[in-house]
């Protein structure tokens, strides 16, 4: 409960720095957009009053030609004269000169703008990358962790079993000491002896003593619910009979009323739906496999399964409905 705690307490404040590292993003982003929409602002004014200048720069010009018009040709000639003319010119090399320079500005900082808004991408995409790496990694301790605590789950169980089967051999075995008398102490074996041990656990699991049943006649008894074994061989063809082709085996015509006669959904199927999903998700998923077992007893299509299954196992659920449904037809033919 302690692991757990702090597995929650970690992912609450993980799920916190994610969203504060996100709204720290969105921030940056939004001052980021709005001085960029100051930017182009102070660009297009700045465009316009060049705009007006040169206007007004025509405009004059204009004016001068039809003031030359209207003059007579000495007055021209007074107006344009030499250094007049050189004087225009000049202005007209320097407006050309201011004009190619606000252009070589304007270009330079459009490409550093261009610059800084790629360089912020590749920031982005590592930081995302970053925390993939991370997530991952996560995801991997967390695995190892429930891994290693259901092998000390495992050992605990199989040490408390061990304990009270030991347990139960020695009663077993003082309460027969007290029925038999001391005589029985010459026939019995020591506690720590393996055959002892063997002989106890026959005792208390009488199913682990199999013992073959005569009928007065010496010939051996038969009951209904015994049925002969199949032979390797024949197993072998039995299997290789069963479709592994995805489109054959769904295709193929189960006997659904030889699975619910034997309740083959609950006795064979269950235990093998819950290790391979245990398998697959890393953990038990109770609810997952009732609802497995739930389609299986309403002789559900397999197609419809699998559609749902892709939802949670992803690419591994063909996989899995081809191994399941291989071995229910196994089973309905040895039944």
């Amino acid at each position: 409960m302690e692991l757990e705690r702090r597995r929650k307490e970690k992912e609450e404040q993980e799920n916190r720095e994610r969203q504060r590292r996100k709204e720290r993003e969105e921030r940056e982003y939004r001052e980021r957009e709005r001085d960029y929409v100051y930017y182009e602002k102070e660009r297009e004014r700045r465009r316009k009053a060049w705009e007006d200048e040169q206007m007004e720069k025509v405009r004059q010009r204009k004016m001068l030609v039809l003031a030359d018009d209207e003059d007579t040709k000495s007055t021209r000639r007074k107006i344009m004269s030499r250094e007049e003319r050189r004087r225009r010119a000049l202005e007209r090399e320097e407006d050309e000169r201011e004009l190619a320079r606000e252009r070589h500005e304007e270009e330079a900082r459009r490409r550093e703008h261009e610059r800084r808004m790629e360089e912020e991408r590749q920031r982005a995409i590592e930081e995302e990358e970053r925390r993939k790496r991370e997530l991952e990694a996560q995801e991997r301790e967390r695995q190892e962790r429930l891994e290693l605590e259901r092998q000390q789950e495992q050992e605990r169980r199989e040490a408390t079993q061990s304990a009270a089967v030991k347990r139960q051999a020695e009663e077993l075995f003082s309460a027969q000491v007290l029925f038999k008398g001391d005589n029985s102490l010459k026939t019995r074996q020591p506690l720590s002896t393996p055959g002892f041990q063997a002989e106890v656990a026959e005792e208390i699991h009488p199913a682990l003593k199999k013992r073959k049943l005569v009928t007065l006649d010496g010939k051996p008894f038969v009951t209904v619910k015994e049925q002969p074994k199949l032979s390797p061989e024949a197993l072998k063809a039995l299997i290789s009979n069963i479709p592994t082709d995805k489109s054959a085996l769904y295709e193929y015509t189960i006997d659904w009323e030889i699975v619910d006669k034997h309740n083959m959904v609950e006795t064979n199927m269950k235990p093998w739906i819950t290790a391979k999903i245990t398998e697959f998700l890393g953990e038990e998923e109770p609810t997952l496999v009732n609802y497995i077992c739930k389609k299986l007893s309403e002789h559900a299509p397999p197609e419809e399964t699998e559609k749902q299954l892709n939802l949670v196992l992803e690419d591994d659920a063909v996989d899995f409905m081809i191994k399941m449904w291989r071995r229910l037809i196994y089973h309905v033919l040895v039944a």
